[in-house]
């Protein structure tokens, strides 16, 4: 492990972001729900985080596209989302750092057990 492999677990300073000031997590649907509708939600939510912090700049661009491209690939199947995630892929590249890739994961987490992925 290199020095710039801990920055990927070290958080950047965050006291001008307020994670609350992001849409909240989901709640948990019914059977009924629409998943399109959930992944919308989902995928708003994540965009709100990656524009909310894209003055912060730093050089970890592959591990944050990687990180994004699985969530594309396994994760957001229908087209829509598909398509959203690539645009977002495209429009950040230069946005990329450790800050992002962890608030990226800490979002994940908290919202893999509302959304019925892959159905």
């Amino acid at each position: 492990m290199n020095k710039n492999d801990h920055t990927i677990i070290d958080m950047i300073e965050i006291e001008e972001i307020e994670l609350d000031e992001i849409h909240p997590v989901p709640e948990p649907k019914s059977d009924n729900t629409d998943s399109r509708e959930i992944r919308e939600e989902v995928l708003d939510r994540l965009t709100s985080i990656v524009f909310m912090i894209s003055k912060y700049k730093c050089d970890n661009n592959k591990k944050y596209k990687n990180m994004l491209n699985n969530l594309v690939q396994t994760e957001f199947t229908l087209d829509k989302s598909y398509q959203m995630f690539n645009q977002l892929l495209n429009d950040i590249m230069i946005i990329n750092c450790s800050f992002v890739y962890k608030l990226t994961k800490i979002y994940y987490e908290e919202i893999k057990d509302y959304v019925i992925f892959n159905k």
